[in-house]
């Protein structure tokens, strides 16, 4: 994905329109019309402030798979409570189902 499908993506997620977004960074109304349609490319700064505004953090915006951030988030704050020994289990778990879903791919494919 993209930098303007990030920014899209989050600006869509926290409910703002384009023109909303645009009064919101106290910028012209076709402001993020604009960067969206690639007319110009944002600065740091200018992600910065829209990745706030959205409701989110850089963490989020620059994370590989962007669309999973939560979700990933959550089940790392959940394994980080395990003990020794059930982050093992768990990683052997993972293992198989990895190994399962590569076959049943291989077999489709």
């Amino acid at each position: 994905m993209s930098t303007l499908e990030r920014l899209k993506f989050l600006r869509e997620k926290a409910g703002f329109t384009m023109r909303g977004l645009s009064k919101k960074l106290n910028r012209g109304d076709s402001y993020i019309s604009k960067m969206e349609s690639g007319q110009f490319s944002p600065t740091f700064e200018d992600i910065e402030i829209i990745v706030k505004e959205c409701g989110s953090t850089m963490e989020e915006f620059c994370y590989e798979d962007f669309e999973s951030y939560a979700l990933d988030k959550e089940i790392l704050s959940k394994v980080k409570d395990l003990n020794k020994h059930e982050k093992q289990a768990l990683i052997t778990l993972l293992v198989a189902m990895y190994k399962i879903k590569t076959e049943d791919e291989e077999r489709v494919g």
